[in-house]
């Protein structure tokens, strides 16, 4: 069994979406597969999640519209980590902002 080490404190991205199973992982492989970018976020997928930026996403069902628009979210979510841009970050804007709502 191989040990990976932890991210230093302050240094996580941390998805989550309604049921866990399916946008929230294809969010952090396409965020883990873009970037070593180190940084800190808390981002909500169609769910809200106390102190986590919101993502309301156009697609509703897994597949490739969905795949699109979470990589070009996080493509979005590295640049503003890399940049020191403060997160949360949030909803459908091709500026991400903090969500007034959450």
């Amino acid at each position: 069994m191989t040990q990976t080490a932890k991210p230093p404190p302050g240094e996580t991205v941390v998805f989550v979406c309604p049921h866990g199973a399916g946008m929230s992982r294809l969010a952090a492989a396409l965020f883990n597969q873009a970037t070593e970018v180190a940084g800190a976020a808390t981002v909500s997928i169609n769910c809200t999640a106390p102190g986590a930026a919101r993502w309301d996403l156009a697609a509703t069902t897994i597949g490739e519209p969905m795949r699109e628009e979470l990589c070009r979210r996080t493509e979005q979510l590295a640049i503003q980590l890399r940049d020191g841009v403060p997160t949360p970050i949030a909803n459908a804007s091709p500026h991400l902002q903090e969500h007034p709502n959450d």
